[in-house]
This record gives structure tokens, C-alpha cells and sequence, in this order.
């Protein structure tokens, strides 16, 4: 089983913000992060878990109907206003670790302009698309982990995951 953290370290941080993904640096059990990239209208790649940013933050903006001025300041409602939608390269600069990186893309064009942004990086990347097979799951208890040897699931709480992998563990 490979833990992928979806969106980053969700249990304290907002998903697909600076906090969240720089935290799975230093979490051993979480092989890497999937990243939703989004496109602004002047082709900067940002990290949302939407499109439409009124789901999750203070913004009322559309990212791919939007330019990157417009929603680089988007607040989210926390009571110190502490998160921001970061590009991609943002976080391609700071990560700095041998793990995955997950990229799930929410747009069509530009891709050769997202491909020289990912080579001035040297991480190990993986496009998704609908072809692949990874599980997708919140919760140990909706999978039998007994099946899941060389599979990758990509969870927002791979802690979860790696407490249940320990108590089995120490039962068998």
C-alpha cells in the first residue's frame, strides 16, 4: 500500500495549500501528494480543490474565468485568514523531497507550458487521468486493506490509513 496525501496534510490545513503540501515532507508513511492544477485565464497554474471558488474560500471568482492577480490574494474563512491559492511552481520551488508528486490537471490546453514548468523541478511526477488505477478513499473501513499490496490510494487522511496499518499489524 502507498499513501498519496490528497490535496497535502488536510487534518489541520486547508487542501492544496502551502501548509498542507509542505507538510508531507516530513510524514514517512505518505509516499507523496495529489495536486488539483487549475488554469487562470493569463496561464498560471494554481493548486485548488475547485474551479469555482466560492465552494471553499471568501471569493465569488471562477479560477479558469479568471486572471492570477484576481485570485492570488483569495482569502479562505479561517480566523486568521492564514491560507492563499499558491501556484504550482510556488510549491515546485520549496517542496524539496524524493516523494511523488500527483498531478491531477483540470484543463486542456497550455500542456506544454505546464511541461517546462515541471522540468526546471526534478521530481517524480504522474499525470492522472481516468485511465488510472489508484483508489481514492477517506476511510480505512470502506476497503479491505488485506487486498491492497502494491496499489497506490490517494486519501486526505493518510493517517488514518497508517493507525489501522499499525493495529493490524500488531494483531497478525
Amino acid at each position: 500500500m502507498h499513501l498519496i496525501a490528497n490535496g497535502g496534510m488536510v487534518s489541520l490545513n486547508m487542501s492544496n495549500t502551502m501548509d498542507a503540501i509542505m507538510l508531507t515532507k516530513y510524514i514517512n508513511y505518505v509516499e507523496g501528494v495529489k495536486l488539483d492544477v487549475y488554469k487562470t485565464i493569463d496561464n498560471i497554474f494554481v493548486l485548488s480543490d475547485n474551479d469555482d471558488l466560492s465552494i471553499h474560500t471568501l471569493s465569488k471568482k471562477i479560477i479558469s474565468n479568471s486572471f492570477y492577480n484576481e485570485v492570488k490574494n483569495t482569502k479562505f474563512p479561517s480566523h486568521i485568514f492564514k491560507y492563499f491559492i499558491p501556484t504550482l511552481e510556488d510549491i515546485l520551488k520549496y517542496y524539496v523531497s524524493d516523494k511523488k508528486i500527483f498531478l491531477e490537471l483540470h484543463f486542456k490546453d497550455n500542456i506544454s507550458e505546464l511541461y517546462k514548468i515541471l522540468t526546471k523541478y526534478p521530481y517524480e511526477y504522474t499525470i492522472i487521468n481516468k485511465n488510472n488505477d489508484y483508489i481514492y478513499c477517506d476511510d480505512p473501513k470502506d476497503i479491505d486493506l488485506s487486498d491492497i499490496t502494491n496499489q497506490y490510494i490517494i486519501t486526505r487522511y493518510p493517517e488514518k490509513f497508517y493507525q489501522k496499518e499499525l493495529i493490524s499489524t500488531k494483531n497478525d
